[in-house]
């Protein structure tokens, strides 16, 4: 048997990195969550590890899907979502650089019967994968952008109501608890952003919070009574990701809350702060490149807001 060699080929340097707005027709797509993602992956192929049909020297190649993962600045929760879809589309479609159109269009057609918007993070993740191999000079073509992106039905964010949100801080039961819920509900932070925050993350004197996630890192405002409960030292809340969803969910069972999430919390805050500062504001808070974004997952309009805007 032939020895392996392992593919760390990156971008030449000086290389300009695409980016969606550098690709006609592509655009961001929404984001999802990892509970949302129907599919396994054996633990085996998760980092995308496939042999390469020998050639006449014997030797294979082991082409690693990291390489792509590394040269993206992805949050971990979407760097996680994104090994394991890609994880599944190598063990579907084989070795990567060399697979045909074919064989991407027989990868898509297994997803059908999913949801929309599942599909719709699956084939973004592909079509970036192929993309970073096609710029590295592995492939010659991007076949996955023959494939037309699925329209993900419109539905109205799902938002606290004001009685909700008012019985969702009367249920808090201890400084960390207010602390942890108004990360997210008057920052709009999401929980691995919660989770990961720090003592030294706040600058006392200037007010403002760095936040370490999804998109890079963020400088954001905070009110002065949060400065008065926030930590001297070490973590803020001292709980995981899973946790802080954890310690959420029992908050909200106290106020007698049903079927909403850390972000639905976020979303919350993206609605609240839309009826007292302009979208483009909202957005920015939010830390989203786009207001469309902004405007489709995270305001809802209800139809007694229809009604004042008309009076």
């Amino acid at each position: 048997m032939g020895h392996r060699r392992t593919w760390t080929r990156g971008l030449p340097v000086g290389h300009h990195q695409p980016t969606p707005a550098d690709r006609p027709g592509c655009h961001t797509d929404p984001p999802v969550t990892l509970e949302q993602l129907t599919f396994e992956v054996e633990p085996a192929v998760s980092a995308a590890t496939v042999d390469r049909p020998s050639g006449s020297d014997g030797e294979g190649v082991v082409v690693g899907v990291q390489e792509f993962l590394s040269s993206r600045n992805y949050a971990a929760t979407s760097h996680k979502q994104r090994r394991l879809i890609l994880g599944q589309f190598v063990r579907h479609v084989g070795d990567p650089t060399t697979c045909d159109a074919e064989a991407v269009l027989a990868w898509w057609a297994s997803t059908e019967g999913q949801a929309a918007w599942s599909r719709r993070a699956k084939l973004s993740a592909v079509r970036s994968f192929l993309d970073f191999l096609v710029d590295c000079g592995e492939r010659d073509s991007n076949p996955a952008r023959l494939i037309k992106t699925p329209r993900v039905p419109r539905t109205t964010p799902k938002v606290l109501t004001a009685a909700e949100v008012v019985a969702l801080r009367q249920a808090v039961r201890s400084e960390r608890e207010h602390l942890m819920i108004e990360l997210m509900l008057t920052l709009g932070l999401r929980r691995a952003e919660v989770a990961g925050l720090r003592a030294e993350s706040l600058d006392r004197d200037a007010e403002l919070l760095t936040v370490e996630g999804k998109g890079g890192t963020a400088m954001i405002p905070v009110p002065g009574w949060m400065v008065d409960l926030w930590p001297t030292e070490g973590s803020v809340l001292g709980l995981s990701d899973r946790q802080v969803a954890d310690h959420t969910k029992r908050v909200m069972a106290r106020a007698g809350i049903t079927g909403h999430t850390c972000h639905s919390l976020r979303r919350t805050c993206g609605t609240l702060l839309a009826a007292r500062a302009p979208l483009h504001v909202v957005a920015r808070l939010l830390r989203h490149e786009s207001t469309a974004t902004t405007t489709r997952h995270y305001l809802a309009v209800s139809m007694d807001d229809l009604r004042r805007a008309v009076q």
